[in-house]
């Protein structure tokens, strides 16, 4: 499916609601699935993904009660029962990961099933951790098979962008009759967010301790999860992603935006402002919007938000450096796509090693442009159309959904035009 996406007709205050957390939510509805009682989650959404992860708890035999900003989980009492041994995600990598080592523990043989291969290649070090002491973990095409429960002890794992997997581990380890300790090799990212979620998981009833100084987790056995009732945060990403709204389309009110959290994708918000971009909806005005200060962007720093800056990059005053383009796999499979979008936009650009000079382009021409299922890159470049001055088609478009259920809606409610169009 394709989106034909219009400029804004005019500029107004806006309103747009952020939907929560997807990885605070995904670890919520699981920790609330094993947990003894009944807890309530408010702040809820229901895109695919969040979808898959209710299917997959419901198969693990809790019950869950779907409303439409709230949901109302009553556990398992910490023991595993499935009614299917079968799991199928098309796109949840958080549902897959997380659960993954935890499902294991219903001791039956347990047929993981995606068709995203970054999914599992993103699951390999728990490959590693299996087959280190001897547990079946086959790997087939786009589907895992395990036989027998994850074991404790100690357990290595590389830190660098496995932090899901580190969380996963979290869910599982506690249960079980003896102690674990997870060495995690520096560096280790998205340290934050693990201490995030160890905060979580003690409101859960479940005692973590993490010794930042030299990366060990040490997890005590036999613990149990307790019900336990709260309001899922902001997703701080798609924020950091819809910020661009605020620079150049009247002043956006973010609603349901908590002031604070202690993850990282908070910090990307602290990050932007370095170059004049705020979501503060207070300050703005649109016939005096603040000018853009990108001049040399270091990618290992902002890789999160990496195809927004690209983006904004074309309305900069001048060119923009994005520099160590090597900083991981996946801003690889970005520049790709981001750099075949600018090749149909006609925007110039130089590439070097690992270096990439973009310079300001206004677009002006309508064009299609495909995301290549990518969804973050489908909402980048749906605020591109927003923005610039003539429609744009994004190819791909439905994959929004998986991360974003309605973004659509919302970009209509403001004065932008989507017209769908079905292949």
């Amino acid at each position: 499916m394709k989106a034909k996406v219009y400029p804004l007709s005019s500029q107004k205050n806006i309103k747009m609601e952020i939907p929560p957390s997807a990885k605070m939510l995904h670890y919520a509805i699981i920790c609330a699935s094993i947990a003894k009682g009944t807890s309530v989650l408010k702040n809820v959404n229901y895109n695919r993904n969040i979808l898959d992860t209710i299917q997959w708890c419901k198969q693990m035999g809790a019950t869950i009660k779907q409303e439409k900003n709230r949901l109302t989980i009553h556990g398992v009492n910490n023991q595993i029962h499935l009614t299917n041994n079968v799991f199928e995600t098309k796109a949840s990598r958080y549902t897959f990961l997380y659960m993954l080592p935890l499902l294991s523990l219903s001791h039956h043989p347990i047929i993981f099933k995606t068709p995203s291969s970054a999914i599992i290649e993103q699951a390999n070090p728990y490959k590693y951790i299996f087959e280190k002491e001897n547990l079946y973990y086959h790997v087939e095409n786009q589907t895992i098979k395990i036989e027998q429960a994850i074991k404790s002890g100690f357990i290595y794992i590389n830190g660098h962008d496995n932090a899901s997997l580190i969380l996963g581990l979290l869910l599982a380890l506690p249960l079980l009759n003896t102690g674990s300790k997870i060495v995690v090799r520096a560096p280790v990212t998205e340290k934050e967010d693990i201490e995030q979620f160890i905060n979580l998981l003690k409101k859960f009833g479940i005692h973590i301790v993490f010794n930042t100084s030299n990366h060990t987790i040490e997890i005590m056995p036999n613990q149990s999860f307790k019900a336990y009732s709260f309001s899922i945060e902001t997703d701080y990403y798609l924020l950091s992603l819809c910020t661009v709204l605020n620079q150049f389309s009247g002043v956006v009110n973010f609603i349901h935006v908590n002031k604070k959290s202690s993850g990282t994708d908070y910090l990307l918000l602290q990050q932007l402002k370095e170059f004049n971009i705020e979501w503060n909806n207070r300050f703005l005005n649109p016939k005096k919007r603040k000018e853009l200060h990108l001049t040399k962007v270091d990618v290992s720093i902002y890789k999160k938000v990496f195809p927004l800056l690209l983006v904004l990059a074309l309305f900069n005053k001048n060119a923009v450096t994005f520099t160590h383009l090597d900083s991981s796999s996946t801003i690889q499979k970005q520049l790709k796509i981001m750099l075949n979008v600018f090749d149909v936009l006609e925007v110039e650009y130089q590439q070097q090693e690992n270096e990439l000079l973009v310079f300001p382009k206004q677009i002006q021409n309508k064009k299609q442009l495909d995301c290549q299922k990518d969804p973050y890159i489908a909402i980048v470049l749906s605020l591109l159309a927003v923005i610039s001055k003539t429609p744009l088609i994004i190819k791909n478009c439905q994959c929004i959904d998986y991360v974003f259920e309605g973004f659509y809606r919302q970009i209509q409610n403001f004065g932008s035009i989507v017209e769908f169009i079905h292949d």
